[in-house]
């Protein structure tokens, strides 16, 4: 019997389609706002603090609340506004992105505004807003170009015009860096920030007193071989607040501090710049011309001192501890920190070395060249116990007193050569010295320790 035949006959069930109705969620809402009428808020922005602008910022702020605050069918949310802020970027508009957040929040259903530029002025982050909103159900009304984002077809309208407002700024700016070019070029100075020791009234600087006393001191625990980090302990050991206000100081504002010609009286302009006004400020190295004034001012510390710290932190940059790139940094901590070369041209560094003794465990003070430490292979010269080497600086210092007027000689004629244009190996008379040095018996010092 086939299986046809035995099987029991079975009937399917209809297949039928339901459709399931839409709902509104917090964040979905209908264009028109019908059922309960439109949650709308209108947004307002000037670009400066001047007084006709804040004049055409208050006319906006009045002329859009009293047109929907009694108007049937829409419920006035608010006005938002932003006073003084360029619309090149949203990020930095307060009052625009607690508009945003109420949006996204479900508060707001619709947005008037006066145009395109007012909105934004940067042609891709205005699309995107503007897209992002009509997918939430939130639509923006541009009154004086009359586009309303309800429409679909508006987009296309909307991308021009945003467009031709990211090119109107882009042209204010390219105006506005001509004047400060021409400025910079004539040596006038137009700096308004703040910085530690000085304010600035009127464009000009003025010192003060208790916090000038601070940036000195700065200047001096450096030049003296304090870290970065020593000064900042140093510092903040005394109670001195830092600029911001806080009690804690960083390694980066006694950077800043030291390497800014503004506390020496000079002003070096156009240290930054931007290659588009939609993008972010950088670094100038090279790519355009700075301007230097000297003398600008009454500087805290003389030139000599600052291109002191200038010189120091140069060579502290080139005797950095580099054991990876990314870790490497400058230590004054002990006596032979920067000073020790091994024979691969590597630098020492002080390490705590742990050994077990009689099933007790225990730590040495050794100083290992960096490039052994980081790959063994690179360099075979094993690590120097701190002792031995306090001992050699001792026999070597023993000898340097001893023979005083015979190594001042030999250094004096080394002199004499650099000076009539001759050239000196530097390695070849470090060897020379060493070896005129080690020829005579060390004299005993009294107290060896004096010298750690």
């Amino acid at each position: 019997m086939s299986i046809d035949a035995t099987a029991k006959t079975t009937t399917s069930p209809r297949r039928t389609v339901r459709e399931i109705p839409a709902f509104l969620t917090q964040n979905s809402h209908s264009h028109t706002g019908e059922a309960q009428g439109e949650l709308l808020a209108a947004y307002g922005r000037v670009s400066s603090e001047t007084e006709e602008q804040q004049d055409s910022y208050e006319a906006q702020k009045e002329y859009y609340t009293d047109k929907f605050t009694k108007k049937a069918g829409i419920n006035f949310v608010g006005f938002y506004g932003d006073e003084g802020i360029s619309g090149k970027h949203a990020h930095n508009r307060e009052d625009f992105q607690r508009m945003l957040k109420d949006c996204y929040e479900g508060k707001i259903t619709r947005i008037v505004t006066k145009s395109v530029s007012r909105f934004a002025r940067n042609q891709v982050e205005c699309m995107k807003l503007a897209r992002d909103l009509k997918n939430r159900g939130i639509t923006i009304l541009f009154e004086t170009q009359g586009i309303d984002t309800k429409d679909e077809g508006s987009f296309v309208i909307l991308s021009v015009l945003a467009s031709m407002a990211e090119e109107e700024i882009r042209t204010l700016s390219r105006n506005v860096i001509f004047g400060f070019l021409k400025r910079y070029k004539a040596g006038q100075v137009n700096w308004t920030g703040r910085m530690l020791g000085y304010e600035v009234v009127k464009g000009q600087f003025q010192i003060v007193p208790d916090e000038a006393l601070v940036v000195k001191e700065i200047f001096d625990l450096f030049l003296k071989g304090k870290s970065y980090y020593q000064i900042c302990q140093i510092l903040m050991s005394r109670g001195v607040k830092a600029f911001q206000g806080t009690g804690k100081w960083r390694r980066g504002w006694i950077e800043f501090i030291l390497a800014n010609e503004k506390y020496c009286g000079d002003v070096i302009l156009q240290k930054t710049y931007a290659p588009d006004i939609m993008l972010p400020r950088r670094k100038n190295e090279g790519k355009r011309p700075k301007y230097e004034v000297q003398n600008n001012h009454i500087g805290i510390v003389s030139k000599a001192t600052f291109d002191a710290a200038q010189a120091e932190i140069a060579r502290r940059n080139k005797e950095k501890l580099t054991l990876k790139e990314k870790n490497s940094k400058f230590c004054s901590l002990y006596p032979f920190s920067g000073k020790l070369i091994c024979t691969c041209n590597g630098k020492y560094r002080r390490h705590a070395q742990t050994f077990m003794k009689n099933g007790v465990k225990q730590t040495e003070r050794v100083w290992v060249c960096t490039t052994h430490q980081g790959n063994k292979s690179l360099c075979d010269v094993k690590p120097i116990k701190e002792s031995t080497l306090e001992k050699a600086f001792v026999t070597t210092l023993n000898n340097l007193i001893s023979n005083k007027e015979m190594l001042s000689e030999m250094l004096g004629a080394k002199i004499e050569e650099v000076l009539a244009g001759k050239s000196v190996d530097p390695r070849l008379l470090a060897e020379q010295l060493v070896e005129a040095n080690s020829a005579y018996t060390p004299v005993e010092l009294s107290n060896p320790s004096k010298w750690h």
